[in-house]
C-alpha cells in the first residue's frame, strides 16, 4: 500500500487513477476504496489514522445509502472528507461487506443481488435467500469465505460495538449476520420513513435515547437509497444529508468522534420499450439455464453451452448504453480480480451500464445504481474527529 500521503485527494484524481480502457467505466481505487473504512475504525482505537478519538473515545459510524461524493460535499463542508471508490458491483450489499470487511467483493463473493449460489447449480437472492434454477447443465460451486469483520476486530481490542441496522435487518440472515458479526444489534421498532430529513431527524431522536458506555463504537445505516431511486438528487435529500452534517458537527462538540460514508452513488435511469424487450427476449430459459444475475445497472446471464458469444453480439447490437462483456475481460481491466469467488459467480455474459437506456429489474426508477461509471463509483468518508 502506498503510503497516504500521495493518495489522490479529488474525485477527478481518484477516477483519474481508477480509470479502465473501457471509457466512462471505473474500477476500485487500490488503496482508496471503501476498505478503508474499516481500517479506519480499527486504527482510531489505537491511536493511528486520520481519524482522532475524544476523551470518551466514542464512535459513531454513519452508512448512508446512496449518497454519492457530489452530493455529500456541500453537506459535509465542516469534516474532513475524502473520496473513495466503491466496489464491483455498486451495490448495497456488496459495498457494505467490503466496508466492515475490508475485502474486495470479488474476494468476499456478495456480488449484486443476484447471483450463482454456493452449489453452482441455482441463483440465489442475497436479500430474500429465495433460490431458483431451471437447468443444472452446468455446475461451478464455490465457497463463501468466513471473513472477520471490524466489529470482531475492534471486540479483540476490548471496544464494544452496538449496530442500529434499520432495513439492513430485514436481509437474509446469513447475510446479515455476516455483515453484523461481532456487533450487538439493536432491536427497533419498524417504520416507513424514507423522507432523507424526517429519517435524520428519526434518527437523531433514537440516538438520544441510547446510553453508550464510554469506548462504544456506534454503527448506523441510514437508507436514503429508497427515496433516490424515485425522486432523484432533489432538495429534500440534500437537506437531509445537511441535517447529518450539522448532527456529526454537534456529536463532535460534545466529545463523539463521527465518521460518515456512502455505499455508492446513483444516476439516472431510462429504459425504453426496445431496450426492455430486447432483454426479455435474452434473458429466458431458452437461451439461459439460469434466471438473469444481478441488480440496477449491472445484470448477466447463464445461457446454455455454446449460446454466450451469440447472446453478447446479439446483445451488444442492440443496446446502446450496454457494455457487454465477461468475466474473463472484466477481470483484464481490472474490475474483479481473476479467479475470485466473485468472478465465479457472475454470468458468461455480462452487461454494465453507460448511460440511462439499460434494462434494469424496475423500470420505474427514475434513478440507479450498480454500474461503475463516475457518479456511481466515487463516494464520501466524512471525518469529524473529537479528539487532537
Amino acid at each position: 500500500m502506498r503510503p497516504a500521503s500521495t493518495w489522490p485527494a479529488t474525485p477527478a484524481e481518484l477516477l483519474g487513477q481508477a480509470s479502465t480502457a473501457v471509457p466512462g467505466l471505473y474500477r476500485r481505487h487500490a488503496d482508496q476504496n471503501l476498505s478503508l473504512i474499516a481500517q479506519t475504525i480499527a486504527d482510531c482505537y489505537q491511536g493511528a489514522g486520520p481519524l482522532r478519538l475524544g476523551p470518551s473515545r466514542r464512535l459513531l459510524v454513519v452508512a448512508v445509502d446512496g449518497l454519492g461524493y457530489e452530493h455529500a460535499e456541500a453537506a459535509y463542508a465542516a469534516a474532513d472528507l475524502r473520496p473513495l471508490t466503491s466496489e464491483f458491483p455498486t451495490t448495497t450489499v456488496a459495498c457494505l461487506m467490503a466496508s466492515v470487511t475490508g475485502a474486495a467483493g470479488a474476494e468476499h463473493g456478495f456480488v449484486g443481488v443476484q447471483y450463482l449460489h454456493a452449489d453452482g447449480q441455482r441463483v440465489v437472492n442475497c436479500h430474500s435467500g429465495q433460490v431458483a434454477g431451471w437447468s443444472a447443465a452446468l455446475i461451478r460451486p464455490t465457497v463463501t469465505p468466513d471473513l472477520p469483520t471490524v466489529f470482531d476486530r475492534l471486540g479483540e481490542l476490548g471496544v464494544p460495538s452496538v449496530v442500529l441496522p434499520h432495513e439492513l435487518a430485514g436481509l437474509h440472515a446469513e447475510v446479515r449476520n455476516r455483515m453484523l458479526h461481532g456487533a450487538h444489534a439493536c432491536r427497533q421498532a419498524g417504520s416507513k420513513e424514507t423522507d432523507p430529513v424526517r429519517l435524520v431527524a428519526a434518527f437523531a431522536a433514537e440516538l438520544s435515547a441510547l446510553e453508550l458506555d464510554a469506548g462504544t463504537l456506534t454503527w448506523v445505516y441510514l437508507d436514503f437509497d429508497s427515496y433516490i431511486h424515485r425522486h432523484g438528487f432533489d432538495h429534500r435529500v440534500l437537506a437531509g444529508a445537511a441535517a447529518l452534517g450539522e448532527l456529526a458537527g454537534r456529536l463532535r462538540d460534545e466529545g463523539t468522534s463521527v465518521l460518515t460514508f456512502s455505499d455508492h452513488g446513483l444516476t439516472p435511469s431510462a429504459p425504453g420499450q426496445a431496450t426492455m424487450k430486447a432483454w426479455d427476449a435474452a434473458a429466458g430459459e431458452r437461451w439461459c439455464r439460469l434466471p438473469a444475475g444481478g441488480a440496477g445497472r449491472v445484470r448477466w446471464l447463464y445461457p446454455h453451452p455454446g449460446q454466450a458469444g451469440r447472446l453478447a453480439a446479439q446483445l451488444a447490437g442492440q443496446l446502446s448504453d450496454a457494455f457487454v462483456t465477461s468475466p474473463d475481460e472484466l477481470a483484464e481491466i481490472g474490475v474483479l480480480a481473476a479467479g475470485s469467488v466473485g468472478q465465479r459467480r457472475i454470468g458468461e455474459v455480462v452487461l454494465l451500464a453507460t448511460g440511462p437506456d439499460f434494462p434494469v429489474p424496475d423500470p420505474s426508477t427514475a434513478f440507479e445504481h450498480g454500474s461503475m461509471t463516475a457518479a456511481e463509483v466515487v463516494v464520501p468518508m466524512a471525518i469529524w474527529s473529537a479528539g487532537r
